[in-house]
């Protein structure tokens, strides 16, 4: 069963960083975190104070804010353009979020 979580988590880092670019892919990556912090509590009923709390939470504001610049940087797309875009970065979110949830 590890190897075959390994080979998830590989093929699917590999996804995301095609689609998503290895900047992106790097930064979304730091979800293994909130995957982790969440799975301790969850599986081992481990508690996460406030303090923890709050960290994952600036965490997920600076990945939504380091998308919304970059999202802001686009010069005059086309509407196809833009669902193109769009759509190659989700599927590059939902690899990195397999590969977060697999290693996490």
């Amino acid at each position: 069963m590890p190897a075959f979580l390994y080979a998830v988590v590989n093929i699917a880092n590999v996804h995301g960083n095609y689609h998503m670019g290895p900047h992106m892919a790097a930064l979304f990556g730091n979800m293994k975190v909130m995957c982790a912090a969440v799975a301790s509590q969850l599986i081992l009923s481990k508690p996460i104070n406030t303090v923890q709390w709050v960290g994952l939470l600036l965490l997920v504001c600076a990945l939504s804010v380091s998308k919304i610049k970059s999202l802001l940087n686009v010069k005059q797309p086309t509407a196809t353009s833009v669902e193109d875009d769009n759509h190659i970065f989700l599927l590059g979110f939902v690899c990195i979020m397999t590969s977060s949830v697999c290693s996490g």
